[in-house]
């Protein structure tokens, strides 16, 4: 009777074991996925507002006057300076230009690395991997990268908002990236957090059942 008891109390607690283990690994798919999804969220929240700050502080009028070739006018290097600015403001953030959207087709403005970066691109350069449809959607107002996107700069998630002249027609996109690392590191961290938390419930709670288990084990012998 007390070795049936004993083999009954055995399976019970491994059963037990696998069943924590079952949750705690549905428990952390879900958490991880929905913390990603936050973060992506946030990430793009904040993208949202930063190119909506940064395209108002743009004089629309000065943005109108840009064209081929005048990368070197003072109007250039002007705007180009206030990105730079802007940009160095926010530690996260790789690249700040501005674009135009000509026939369905997005084309650059301004970079502003020109002059500093050998891959930096001129006025009227095309922009064949841009995201043309968040970028046509951004002449409306202020709005940011779907998910991950590569071109051949790198992966980014990338925020965008029009920018306006005096009359408030909309001269240009302004484009700010934040680089795709900075997102998976974070992640990545929260990743192994929630890993950690989870595995030491886990371990605590088999010991919690390997002492009940023993206990039970002791009354009934």
């Amino acid at each position: 009777m007390t070795s049936w008891y004993s083999s009954f109390l055995t399976k019970l607690t491994i059963g037990f074991v696998i069943l924590i283990l079952i949750t705690s690994g549905l428990t952390f798919i879900y958490t991880y996925g929905a913390t990603k999804d936050a973060l992506k969220e946030s990430t793009r929240d904040q993208m949202t507002s930063v190119a909506g700050i940064m395209a108002s502080q743009v004089n629309g009028d000065q943005v109108a006057l840009l064209t081929r070739g005048g990368e070197n006018s003072t109007t250039y290097r002007g705007i180009q300076n206030q990105l730079l600015t802007m940009r160095k403001d926010q530690p996260a953030f790789k690249y700040a230009y501005i674009l135009r959207v000509v026939n369905g087709q997005a084309e650059f403005l301004l970079d502003d690395t020109y002059g500093t970066d050998a891959k930096a691109a001129a006025t009227g350069d095309a922009y064949p991997d841009a995201e043309i449809a968040t970028i046509t959607a951004a002449l409306k107002g202020p709005t940011a990268s779907p998910a991950f996107h590569t071109d051949q700069w790198g992966t980014f998630i990338s925020g965008y908002a029009p920018v306006k002249d005096s009359t408030g027609k909309v001269v240009g996109v302004l484009g700010v990236d934040t680089d795709a690392s900075t997102m998976i590191d974070r992640q990545n961290f929260i990743g192994y957090l929630i890993y950690l938390i989870i595995g030491i419930s886990v371990l605590v709670a088999g010991a919690i059942v390997a002492l009940f288990s023993k206990t039970t084990r002791r009354e009934n012998s």
